[in-house]
């Protein structure tokens, strides 16, 4: 018999839900190296005293093996998430315009940033507009709680 309240279904459907690893300072998914296929990769942040300081990268542990077995798996996050898209691991859609707006960005104009990696001009823009949003819906939800809390404090 099951205690607590739980069914014992509902734990066997928990217990075979999958974890996947992500990284603490980003949240992007830790996969396999794409590469050498040998060990999950892992995210660090950059404390060179170079133009890269405190930037995030994600590189494959097998980097520093000595040898032939080693692997030269290294991407600044930027160019870790167009990996993870490349690979079908992540895929970004837009609720409202679907996939046609997809293809539109990524047939859009890019420019090269500095370690190589495209960056499209239109989803900055997009990004930035969101970002500023999503701001906004805080200020408005933390200035409506207050109503709330001085109305019940009344």
């Amino acid at each position: 018999m099951s205690q607590g309240g739980e069914s014992s279904a509902s734990r066997r459907s928990r217990s075979k839900m999958r974890h996947f690893p992500v990284g603490v300072e980003t949240g992007l998914l830790l996969v396999i190296c794409p590469l050498c296929k040998m060990a999950r990769v892992i995210e660090r942040r950059s404390r060179r005293e170079n133009e890269n300081i405190g930037r995030v990268f994600f590189k494959c542990p097998r980097d520093n093996v000595p040898g032939p077995t080693r692997c030269g798996y290294y991407r600044f996050q930027r160019n870790y998430l167009d990996d993870l898209v490349e690979g079908k691991y992540v895929q970004f859609f837009d609720v409202e315009n679907g996939v046609e707006d997809i293809e539109e960005m990524q047939s859009g104009e890019v420019e090269q940033g500095p370690n190589g990696g495209g960056m499209n001009k239109e989803v900055e823009a997009r990004m930035e507009s969101l970002s500023k949003t999503v701001r906004l819906l805080v200020v408005l939800v933390v200035g409506l709680c207050a109503l709330v809390v001085g109305y019940l404090l009344k």
